[in-house]
């Protein structure tokens, strides 16, 4: 059986991974002009989004689709076990 600990790890793992596909889409509508955001957000967002690049380093944070998919399920997988309902995957 799995320790919280480590549940609760790869869970803010996931988060982390999903929030930063969200944010690397965002930032391709804000390239394009297809989305504005708030100047102090977006210095917030791209600050996070490079902490996130930093945590993980050594991984590729860019998905194929599938992969975004796989992301995505384990993240509500691991949220369900902590509790949470079941496909919340806010980030």
């Amino acid at each position: 059986m799995r320790k919280l600990r480590e549940i609760q790890d790869h869970e803010h793992e996931f988060c982390d991974k999903v929030w930063h596909e969200r944010h690397l889409v965002l930032m391709e509508k804000v390239e394009r002009w297809e989305e504005n955001i708030c100047p102090k957000i977006l210095k917030w967002a791209l600050a996070s989004a490079e902490k996130v690049r930093k945590k993980y380093k050594d991984d590729n944070l860019e998905y194929d689709t599938f992969e975004r998919w796989m992301l995505n399920w384990k993240l509500s997988a691991l949220r369900w076990i902590l509790w949470d309902d079941w496909d919340e995957l806010y980030t």
